[in-house]
């Protein structure tokens, strides 16, 4: 992999959980190379060091409080950083998310044009604001209720990831605490590989950088 996928998500010192055959062992991120090159602690397991051979695979996963992301990584060799030894992996997967229960939330605002779709075809455009968006669907704020079942065509402005352009099925519309505002649910239909995996970048992305944000304000 071309640029290190894992620094786009994890901190050093995250504890990272290393699955080796049969056994689970936590360990801790300790420094990021290039190419995908990462470094950990040596992981215990009833008190001994685990020692992992050179150019064996191993599973890790990087948990965080709404889900995980596992990838998959070689070990390379055994590196020495001030004195101390260190594993040095090379990640050989993109990671990917793994669900616990339900698709995380980003609460997020984004300029969003609803389109009501019809038998006549797409309806005058009108503009809301999202309150939050899923890889399952999304949640705005307009000035108009959509009937249930309703099929809308939303263009979504991501700022600087560009604009992305997605079809989905009204669940619910209930008017919002702001007078003649109306907050409407939406259901995505079934989305291309290429804009599930664009949603889910910008999802992973903007919960990296509130991820930091948090980390700034506690530290």
């Amino acid at each position: 992999m071309e640029e290190n996928a894992v620094s786009q998500l994890a901190r050093l010192g995250d504890v990272l959980i290393v699955r080796i055959g049969d056994i689970s062992v936590k360990t801790t991120l300790q420094g990021f190379l290039d190419d995908g090159r990462f470094l950990t602690q040596i992981p215990f397991y009833a008190l001994q060091p685990v020692d992992i051979a050179d150019n064996v695979t191993v599973r890790l996963h990087l948990p965080r409080q709404s889900c995980a992301y596992g990838w998959y990584a070689v070990k390379e060799h055994t590196s020495v950083r001030d004195g101390v030894p260190l594993y040095q992996f090379r990640a050989v997967s993109e990671p990917e998310r793994i669900q616990r229960r339900r698709a995380y939330r980003l609460a997020v605002s984004l300029s969003a044009e609803v389109v009501p779709l019809t038998e006549k075809g797409g309806a005058r455009p009108q503009m809301g604001v999202t309150v939050d968006i899923s890889e399952k669907g999304l949640c705005f704020v307009s000035g108009e209720a959509f009937e249930t079942g309703s099929k809308l065509r939303l263009k979504l402005d991501l700022a600087e990831d560009g604009v992305l352009m997605l079809h989905g099925e009204v669940v619910r519309s209930v008017r919002a605490e702001e007078q003649d505002r109306y907050m409407t649910g939406v259901c995505f239909g079934e989305l291309s590989q290429w804009k599930q995996a664009y949603l889910l970048k910008f999802i992973m992305k903007r919960q990296l950088l509130l991820s930091r944000d948090e980390a700034r304000l506690h530290a």
